[in-house]
């Protein structure tokens, strides 16, 4: 997994809840520690998507729900080497 990966979520995340940036770090959860609603994640999901070029499929929303920013960039980084 590459820095690049964390540091673009890291942006979309803040992009997506800009009153929230301090909490944005590797380590934090999407929503029980920066705050993500349900449909900010959807929206997340939308823009990585868009950013990297990929499909994450919609069963995987679900198991991303509470994932820390680096589980999400460990699933981005294995759609992107697939």
């Amino acid at each position: 997994m590459t820095k690049r990966v964390i540091d673009t979520l890291c942006e979309l995340i803040v992009e997506i809840k800009p009153e929230r940036h301090e909490a944005v770090r590797p380590e934090a959860k999407l929503q029980s520690e920066i705050g993500l609603a349900s449909v900010e994640i959807i929206d997340l999901v939308i823009a990585v998507e868009d950013a990297f070029g990929i499909e994450i499929p919609d069963d995987d929303t679900g198991d991303l729900m509470d994932a820390t920013v680096v589980e999400l960039a460990e699933h981005v980084q294995r759609l992107l080497d697939a």
